[in-house]
């Protein structure tokens, strides 16, 4: 499927997700366009299997396990083209490209959590942006 194929909005009621197989059939979900950097290297399994969250690392991942989406594609190429761990550039694939996907996201419950020890709250409800309309 392409971005044209798709439109902003709830998802249908009778939608399942093929990846995770979690049925959405009782309630409309919100659908949003988002970003999403990863390395080049496990593109293929992504686009194969989905995302998995057993993948996920809390070292890194300052709001906690999952994956993470942006709705700018500055901040997803940002984290794709830096090595979080070593503050150094990641280098790009074989052919010299990043990937970065644009996904069709079917939100959650969507809210803020309370914050890390050391957090700075203005960052964070700053980096929350609008809980009423996450993605736009």
């Amino acid at each position: 499927k392409n971005y044209a194929n798709f439109q902003d909005g709830p998802a249908p009621a009778d939608q399942k997700s093929s990846c995770s197989g979690i049925d959405i059939s009782n309630k409309l979900a919100p659908l949003r366009f988002l970003w999403h950097g990863c390395d080049s290297r496990i593109l293929d399994s992504i686009l194969r299997d989905g995302f998995k969250l057993t993948f996920s690392s809390l070292v890194f991942n300052v709001f906690g396990a999952g994956v993470y989406f942006a709705t700018d594609a500055k901040l997803s190429a940002y984290f794709v083209t830096r090595n979080v761990r070593d503050n150094l550039p990641n280098p790009p694939d074989e052919d010299g490209a990043y990937s970065i996907l644009l996904c069709a996201v079917s939100l959650g419950v969507v809210g803020l959590r309370d914050p890390l020890r050391g957090c700075d709250e203005a960052l964070r409800v700053q980096m929350a942006e609008d809980l009423k309309h996450p993605a736009n």
